[in-house]
């Protein structure tokens, strides 16, 4: 269940964070502040799953803190990792557009912090404001590049690399480089076998790269 926290957030307060996102490049505060008095403070527990595949909520998440991991799951129940985003990051932005249903799940890697925004709030106020919708079509044009170079690291890339690209990625967001996730985990996410990313991470480990522990990794 995501949960509410902090609910004494300030508009203010909540202003000064969503001016990180890019989709308020060149917005005025005046207008940052309105979208803000919509949103609500939440927190997503490690492994949770706050977007699920084939559903929709109209709920779109502005998240400010922590990482998050976009996935499919195939008709044999096979989990395939679409990408790793951090904050800031908005999950769920196709949301805000239209009915359909989800075509990735989300869930947290670790803590997540982040204001959530009902997509009939966002229609009601998007028309006033031509220079989000232009926001919008350039965040939809970047996300769809990052995809474009996860496949094309999928293909071209061994699991070597994509596990030490991986795991410099993750570590920006964990306190002191130190990864605290199980080998299993990490497996899903590059697309590997875990007895595979445990002979990847050993070498790495032979190399000085990182230092492996129980359920973490700490990188050098």
């Amino acid at each position: 269940m995501v949960s509410n926290i902090n609910p004494n957030f300030s508009i203010d307060e909540k202003t000064k964070i969503l001016k990180s996102f890019s989709i308020f490049e060149g917005v005025s505060d005046e207008v940052i502040s309105e979208f803000a008095e919509k949103m609500r403070a939440s927190v997503i527990h490690p492994l949770e799953i706050f977007v699920e595949e084939g559903f929709d909520d109209h709920l779109t998440y502005f998240v400010y803190k922590g990482v998050a991991s976009l996935f499919r799951t195939t008709r044999e129940g096979e989990i395939i990792n679409i990408d790793v985003v951090g904050a800031p990051a908005i999950v769920g932005m196709s949301g805000l557009i239209d009915n359909k249903t989800s075509s990735t799940s989300a869930m947290a890697i670790d803590e997540i912090q982040t204001f959530v925004l009902d997509q009939r709030d966002f229609q009601e106020m998007i028309p006033n404001y031509p220079k989000l919708t232009l926001n919008m079509m350039k965040l939809f044009a970047e996300r769809m590049h990052r995809f474009d170079i996860f496949i094309e690291e999928l293909l071209s890339k061994n699991l070597y690399d994509r596990t030490w690209h991986l795991l410099q990625y993750l570590a920006h967001y964990f306190v002191n480089d130190e990864i605290t996730l199980s080998h299993e985990e990490l497996a899903d996410l590059v697309w590997g076998t875990r007895s595979r990313v445990t002979e990847v991470l050993n070498k790495l480990e032979r190399e000085g790269k990182i230092k492996i522990g129980h359920r973490k990794v700490k990188i050098l």
